[in-house]
């Protein structure tokens, strides 16, 4: 629940107010960062590798990119 939220609002942002095309990329990369961060528990004494982490932070980043085009038009009309 927590990492589907975090990610949904890092993915949120960047699409109600960046153009499209760096909208696209900033989504790659936190999708990245989340892929990144996990893997990095490995080497974290007390936490642990968990690929339902990664759902959760991919769904998450989908939810937020979605619900953020729906709400571009009128949050942030000029933005291409």
């Amino acid at each position: 629940m927590q990492h589907g939220l975090a990610y949904g609002l890092l993915a949120w942002l960047p699409v109600l107010q960046e153009r499209r095309r760096n909208a696209a990329v900033l989504v790659v990369l936190v999708a990245a960062l989340g892929v990144v961060l996990e893997f990095g528990q490995l080497y974290s004494p007390g936490r642990s590798f968990d690929t339902h982490d990664m759902i959760a932070d991919f769904a998450g980043i989908m939810v937020g990119a979605v619900t953020g085009l729906c709400l571009r038009p009128w949050v942030s009309p000029a933005v291409n």
